[in-house]
């Protein structure tokens, strides 16, 4: 802490975005160091120590900084009073799982793609939820991107041969896309207008054929495709208040239907 503030006496700025770099460079020593570091920016900055951890989401959730690694967001998650509704407010404040922003007549390219890697859509599922609201939320972008990317294929079919990196990125996009739905995650209605321009069978089928038809009791033999299982995260969930009644959710799609 003092040699943070003599750094800060000749200049030096402790601002959110270096926070946030520290704590990815510390992150595999944040159980001997973490709390040491919390309070070393709280001191520092003049914040409380709740304001800093909302700082350090903030920041870890910044798209920009492709996180790979989910150890630094379950640290500071278990640390932070309320997580499900700070994290909800800090994806919202980025505009992650905003389907308009797939809107296929403002997209088509490669850069439709996901904007975390996939280790943070599988903690965020792991660690709040099925049912939660982040579990939703993020799954109108995966569901928008995967989308997207049945359109690019439909139109350009050899761009996903292209190249192996190309490749790597839809798998992902199908693996995430077939572990939030067989996890039981929500289809948001405001995504039907995105189903409407679905050109995949297998996609569509997940709504009406699968989602859909389990929500309203209807007998149907669906089986989603298979894809690559997502390894188990050592996460400890957090409890969460469910976000809605299979009752809501019905009337909802109801109403969109």
């Amino acid at each position: 802490v003092k040699q943070l503030n003599d750094l800060q006496n000749i200049g030096f700025k402790l601002t959110d975005g270096l926070i946030g770099d520290t704590l990815v460079l510390f992150e595999h020593r944040l159980k001997d160091i973490g709390e040491v570091l919390i309070d070393a920016f709280a001191f520092v900055r003049g914040l409380n120590s709740s304001i800093i951890l909302s700082i350090c989401l903030r920041e870890l959730l910044d798209p920009d900084k492709n996180l790979k690694r989910h150890d630094v967001l379950d640290y500071i998650l278990d640390r932070i009073d309320n997580p499900e509704e700070t994290a909800y407010r800090t994806l919202r404040s980025y505009n992650i799982g905003n389907p308009v922003n797939f809107h296929p007549r403002k997209n088509g390219s490669i850069s439709s793609i996901l904007k975390y890697a996939p280790i943070v859509y599988e903690f965020m599922l792991v660690k709040f939820g099925a049912d939660s609201r982040i579990a939703t939320y993020l799954m109108n972008e995966i569901t928008a991107a995967r989308i997207v990317k049945a359109k690019l294929h439909e139109s350009n079919r050899s761009l996903v041969l292209s190249s192996a990196s190309i490749e790597t990125l839809w798998q992902e996009l199908n693996t995430l896309f077939n572990a939030y739905y067989k996890a039981g995650v929500h289809f948001a209605p405001q995504l039907l207008f995105l189903f409407k321009t679905c050109l995949e069978e297998a996609v569509i089928a997940c709504l009406f054929e699968g989602y859909l038809a389990k929500l309203f009791r209807y007998r149907v033999g669906f089986q989603s495709s298979r894809v690559d299982e997502i390894p188990p995260l050592q996460v400890t969930p957090l409890s969460h208040r469910k976000r809605k009644t299979i009752h809501e959710a019905r009337m909802e799609w109801w109403h969109a239907i």
